[in-house]
């Protein structure tokens, strides 16, 4: 029988355990994302309280300020008023402060799904969403 260990401190640890069991759940049923224990909110509101300070900031409270559920980066672009060119830089300029800090800003889209051109669909999680929206109101 295979065993599922998970760092509940973790969010990203949380979140990968979640959508791990989501696969065994029948009729690929899905569970909410937005489950992130009290102590790693802490953690989050420091993450970005020190991401707040980045260049790079103004896009992801652009993103999280969106009410588009799921998109693929060139659709993001369009939402954002941005090339789809810049949009892919900044996803991928993300990479070093996620490695870093431990969260993840976009994710796969879980339907899966694609663009008319075949690029995949990503979401910021809820979670990060509120994180952003909670340090750029100063809560």
């Amino acid at each position: 029988m295979p065993v599922l260990q998970v760092d509940l401190s973790d969010a990203a640890d949380v979140r990968a355990g979640i959508a791990l069991l989501s696969e065994f759940l029948p009729g690929g049923a899905r569970v909410p994302q937005t489950i992130v224990p009290a102590a790693t909110q802490q953690n989050l509101a420091q993450t970005m309280a020190e991401m707040k300070q980045k260049k790079i900031w103004r896009f992801l409270n652009r993103v999280a300020g969106l009410n588009v559920p799921e998109y693929s980066l060139p659709e993001l672009g369009g939402y954002v008023g941005m090339s789809s060119n810049k949009v892919c830089s900044l996803k991928a300029i993300l990479a070093k402060p996620e490695q870093r800090l431990g969260v993840q800003f976009f994710e796969a889209a879980p339907s899966g799904t694609v663009d008319a051109s075949g690029n995949p669909r990503y979401r910021m999680p809820d979670a990060i969403k509120q994180a952003i929206q909670a340090a750029e109101q100063g809560v």
